[in-house]
């Protein structure tokens, strides 16, 4: 299997998981309970870790390839020349991203959140994760204490 196909099927299987989640979040998990629960599996736990083994056989098949390392920009930026790490990259970036729009998903259901608001910061964290997770946190913050103060 090439680095191409690898990229290609990963990020199929998270647009079919994200488009799982979306459709949970606006049809209501407690309509849909038995669906809920196999989706918030599949996204929390199931494709986070086949990304996560992906990762660990990229990363042990691809370093080395390429001079590089962690420790300064300069040491990163020869990484990007081996399609496996950067393979490896995305995957670390979906398995991730993923794993906070379960969580957002979750925490939704549990504090009984307005799901249209949700659905943006949910987006937005499947588009721009640090950007959709402090919306959220936001959103989140701002409609717990309204439900606290009733």
């Amino acid at each position: 299997m090439t680095f191409d196909t690898v990229f290609w099927l990963a990020n199929f299987i998270a647009i079919v998981t994200w488009l799982a989640m979306f459709a949970v979040l606006l049809v209501g998990p407690a309509r849909i309970a038995g669906l809920h629960r196999v989706v918030d599996l599949a996204a929390s736990i199931f494709v986070p870790v086949l990304y996560a083994v992906v990762y660990i056989v990229l990363m042990a098949m691809s370093w080395g390839t390429v001079e590089g390392g962690f420790g300064s920009l300069e040491e990163l930026l020869p990484l990007y020349a081996s399609p496996g790490l950067v393979v490896a990259g995305w995957l670390h970036y979906l398995a991730f991203d993923m794993f906070v729009g379960a969580w957002q998903l979750r925490e939704t259901a549990r504090h009984g959140l307005p799901r249209l608001l949700v659905l943006p910061c949910m987006v937005l964290t499947f588009l721009l994760a640090p950007v959709g997770l402090v919306l959220f946190l936001a959103l989140r913050t701002v409609s717990c204490r309204r439900l606290a103060l009733g």
